[in-house]
């Protein structure tokens, strides 16, 4: 006989205990009633199969730090052990996250005007300041943090990209400027190209910047000569450029209420849409990976487009959300940021069949990730920065019992982690001990006690990050 029950552990970190009980009715002598919990705690919650909605690959919110104490975070970049968050008024707020589970302000740097968006290159960050324009940050020593200095574009800056010696920034009604950084104590502005609209989001691919320009779509910009920048192109999308990546020989366009749009860009000068999807949300912002492009579509959720052929994009599939801004491919996983819900976690191995493996609500208003490595980093609006352990919980799928050995078996486990093996005898007095510390080879393991014949225990397994 198998029974299952799933309850919540009480605590200052709430974790999800799965209490499984194995007993067999006329048991033999040497047969006897195991017991066993599955707890795979990462750095807060704890187990995560078979207890309701909760899913084996659900993010564990593992660290925060309160950005309502100094400011809303809007925009997030990663770099080594940091996290560098734009957080509005307050300018740039630098956070280690070495030990995802505790992040640490380190150092800030308060910026002229509202930080928005945020790029880090070397020993320098590049915040998209507003109305301040441009502010260049030295974080080689990331607790004192120094503004070195900056350039008051003119119009609203609220994306910034870096490539070699140069910052682009989408500045508004003032379309992109070119900044030199090569000394970053003396930024340069060398040259600026006017948009037809207002620049949003700018992408840097070999000699050319692609700019988001809202209600004026897709500008292409020939930046081979960063001091003479020139609109080599552009196409009027029909909606508003939000948000745009680029892959190969095409840049593909967030466009508000028209969806997706492909644009052939293998004649910067000619730009041609080939292609388009009209997605039945609010296309908010975009990223490729391989065939497939993800499209955050506001209220219509992640939508999954085939883009194998350009010229007729086709959805293949759709997951549904509160309100997806944005979104980061990584992996078979797409990772939504979804205003009030956080960040939500779909599985796309077969993008035609997209499901949705999991979600952490951050307690704010997700409004921008990056993912590095097994972590997610949100921006979350004035509750700041949320930190994610994106690292898949290990699932126990059966328990044998015999002669005085148990031998527990799970799942979902990654080659190389350590997972450990624990038992205890009352649950209401906890105490638990270990049996065994091993790496899983492989996406499935056993552990094995050797000495379960001393009556009814309980067992967990879980993993350290």
């Amino acid at each position: 006989m198998l029974g299952v029950e799933g309850r919540q552990a009480g605590g200052t970190h709430p974790s999800i205990l799965i209490h499984m009980t194995i007993s067999m009715q006329n048991p033999e002598p040497n047969q006897r009633r195991v017991k066993i919990i599955h707890s795979s705690w990462g750095l807060v919650v704890l187990a995560l199969v078979l207890a309701g909605p909760v899913q084996a690959a659900d993010p564990v919110l593992v660290g925060q730090w309160p950005g309502w104490a100094r400011g809303s975070a809007y925009g997030v970049a990663v770099s080594g052990h940091y996290a560098y968050v734009a957080s509005d008024e307050v300018g740039l707020q630098v956070i280690d996250v070495s030990n995802p589970a505790h992040p640490q302000r380190v150092g800030g740097c308060e910026t002229d005007g509202d930080a928005e968006g945020v790029a880090v290159s070397g020993n320098y960050a590049y915040v998209a300041a507003g109305e301040a324009g441009l502010q260049v940050i030295n974080v080689s020593d990331p607790a004192h943090p120094q503004r070195v200095g900056g350039y008051e574009t003119d119009g609203w800056a609220t994306g910034v990209a870096v490539s070699e010696h140069y910052a682009y920034v989408a500045a508004g009604g003032a379309g992109l400027q070119v900044i030199n950084v090569s000394a970053p104590a003396h930024p340069q502005w060398v040259g600026s190209c006017e948009t037809n609209g207002s620049a949003w989001d700018v992408v840097v691919s070999g000699d050319y910047a692609y700019v988001a320009d809202r209600s004026a779509g897709l500008q292409v910009i020939d930046v081979s000569d960063p001091a003479h920048p020139q609109r080599v192109g552009g196409y009027e999308t029909g909606g508003q450029a939000n948000g745009v990546a680029v892959s190969g020989n095409y840049a593909y366009v967030a466009n508000s209420g028209a969806g997706l749009q492909v644009i052939n860009v293998s004649a910067p000068a000619q730009p041609q849409r080939v292609g388009g999807y009209n997605t039945s949300g609010h296309a908010w912002s975009v990223a490729v990976s391989e065939h497939y492009a993800y499209v955050a579509d506001g209220s219509a959720g992640l939508q999954v487009i085939d883009i194998s052929n350009p010229a007729q994009p086709q959805r293949v599939g759709c997951e549904t959300y509160d309100y997806a801004e944005g979104v980061a491919v990584s992996g078979n996983y797409a990772y939504v940021v979804a205003e009030f819900v956080g960040l939500q976690v779909t599985d796309v191995s077969d993008p035609a069949h997209p499901q949705r493996v999991g979600g952490c609500e951050t307690g704010g208003y997700a409004e921008g990730v990056a993912v590095s490595g097994n972590y997610a980093y949100v921006a979350d609006g004035y509750w700041g920065l949320a930190i994610l352990d994106l690292t898949p919980r290990p699932q126990v799928t059966s328990i044998a019992w015999t002669n005085g050995i148990a031998i527990v078996s799970y799942t979902n486990t990654l080659a190389g982690t350590n997972y450990t093996l624990e038992y205890c005898t009352d649950l209401r007095l906890g105490n638990w001990r270990p049996v065994v510390t091993q790496p899983a080879s492989g996406p499935s393991a056993t552990q094995t006690d050797y000495a379960a014949s001393d009556g009814q225990r309980y067992y967990r397994v879980y993993y350290r990050p």
